[in-house]
């Protein structure tokens, strides 16, 4: 993915965190199908190239679903606020 992919990508991410921990499950599922697939290729001896784009793969995958745990955990301490009652 490049620049202005990735920046697009990260552009349309979903505020909501509920939406967000969607995002994160799929990102999750892909990273294992990824992490198979490099498995795969490894097990097979596959040639360099697939190697390269298996490891490429993953890693732009691993880079996602790390800017979505930011997110997640940079809103986590907004929703707290939100949700906090006044005293009486």
């Amino acid at each position: 993915m490049n620049g202005a992919a990735w920046q697009a990508w990260a552009m349309h991410l979903p505020i909501d965190s509920l939406e967000l921990e969607r995002v994160k499950a799929d990102l999750q599922h892909q990273v294992k199908r990824a992490e198979d697939r490099l498995a795969d290729v490894l097990a097979t001896g596959g040639n360099s190239r697939a190697h390269r784009e298996a490891l490429i793969a993953l890693a732009e995958l691993n880079s996602q679903l790390r800017l979505v745990e930011a997110r997640l955990v940079a809103s986590a301490p907004a929703q707290l606020h939100q949700t906090r009652q006044p005293r009486s």
